[in-house]
């Protein structure tokens, strides 16, 4: 009986964890926007993944350990150290991109410049349209 409890309660707790939808972290359905993860002060969690990697919040390691097929475990909550891929502080201050994309930070921008040379900064803070912006 406690067990059954136990399972249901731990259940309803990771399902309730902000930022991890299960059914868009298996949609390809673009390349840039995969998973449909979403970064904002509220669910900013940055983990360092078994790979190396940090990673904004548990939804993006699920992402990329989908779209990789590579088990990606958490090694420990915050930023890796060594981080080969760019290293960004975590603190949210949201810029908007020339590609309509909410970065969470001008580090995270300038990251994926690097990346794609063609993006740019139109201006700090959110992207404001009518269609949902992904935060990265």
């Amino acid at each position: 009986m406690y067990l059954t409890v136990g399972i249901i309660i731990t259940a309803s707790v990771l399902l309730a964890v902000p930022g991890i939808n299960s059914s868009t972290c298996t949609s390809y359905a673009a390349l840039s926007e995969p998973c449909g993860c979403t970064i904002s002060k509220d669910n900013l969690d940055p983990l360092c993944g078994s790979d190396g990697g940090t990673y904004l919040n548990e939804c993006f390691l699920e992402c990329e350990k989908t779209l990789s097929n590579v088990d990606i475990r958490i090694d420990h909550k915050g930023m890796c150290q060594g981080d080969a891929r760019c290293s960004c502080h975590p603190r949210y201050e949201p810029v908007c991109a020339s590609n309509g994309v909410t970065y969470s930070n001008d580090c995270v921008l300038q990251c994926n410049i690097r990346k794609d040379p063609s993006i740019r900064l139109n201006h700090k803070g959110e992207c404001q349209s009518d269609a949902p912006s992904r935060y990265l």
